[in-house]
């Protein structure tokens, strides 16, 4: 499968490299900042979420490797980052998670009105997040809704009746949650063909805000264990946990290669 993955320069910001993907050095407030320039600027804009699965998903994934250092946005999604980043004496300000970066531009939404589509998750469970979403900002505009679950054969009839929806509803704010690689894999391929500013992969985030999915408490979210209580809650969600140790190993491993070759 080929994706469009743009060859425009990215503007310089200050990144920390971790395995490979270049991650933003930003703050929640430099996160929403830069999203929203780039809206009121009318210009495309993708962000990506990565966290220590991620990455290591994407060390086996050319593909999705090289989507994200293609993005134009990359914040430190899991608290992973946070420590991999200060193990690289490079620390990272703080963790910037997907689902608090997308509430802050919703609530830019709310008071700009202006349009999001929300595309992804089982059937009906963008539909929930949108009424949720409207009953907490009533004054941005939400243009459309899609499930997760169309056919996504390459140029399938559906996936383009899909584009033809986006672009029927000119969205200022698109938001991707396919899970990983295919949210990211969809923005790089039809990045060029949609008619929206703001391209962002959000993951599970339309399962929390419908409530389908329980956010962890802010104690766990404060302390960077919000890991923790989703093993807590879905234990079979330990396997999947089980690569923040993996990707831990291969940033020490990465820093004392460093150290050999100076």
């Amino acid at each position: 499968m080929v994706f469009y993955i743009r060859e425009i320069k990215k503007e310089i910001m200050e990144k920390v490299n971790i395995l490979g993907i270049d991650i933003d050095k930003v703050n929640m407030s430099e996160a929403v900042g830069k999203c929203v320039e780039k809206i009121e600027n009318k210009e495309k804009f993708f962000v990506v979420t990565p966290n220590a699965e991620i990455i290591v998903k994407a060390s086996k994934n050319e593909g999705l490797f090289k989507i994200i250092n293609s993005a134009d946005l990359a914040i430190p999604d899991g608290i992973g980052l946070v420590i991999a980043s200060k193990i690289l004496n490079n620390p990272l300000m703080e963790r910037v998670t997907g689902i608090d970066l997308m509430t802050n531009l919703l609530d830019y939404a709310d008071k700009k009105k202006k349009k999001i589509f929300l595309l992804g998750g089982a059937k009906n469970v963008a539909n929930q997040a949108a009424k949720k979403i409207k009953e907490n900002y009533p004054s941005l505009i939400i243009s459309g809704t899609m499930h997760g679950y169309y056919n996504r054969c390459d140029q399938g009839q559906e996936e383009s009746e899909v584009i033809k929806l986006i672009n029927e509803t000119k969205p200022d704010m698109l938001f991707v949650g396919l899970g990983c690689p295919l949210q990211e894999e969809f923005i790089a391929k039809y990045q060029g063909q949609i008619n929206s500013y703001l391209f962002m992969v959000v993951g599970g985030s339309l399962d929390v805000i419908s409530g389908n999915i329980k956010r962890a408490p802010k104690f766990y979210q404060e302390n960077g264990l919000e890991w923790l209580y989703r093993i807590i809650k879905e234990p079979t969600r330990l396997k999947r946990s089980l690569t923040l140790p993996i990707f831990v190993f291969k940033v020490l491993l990465k820093k004392i290669n460093n150290i050999i070759s100076k």
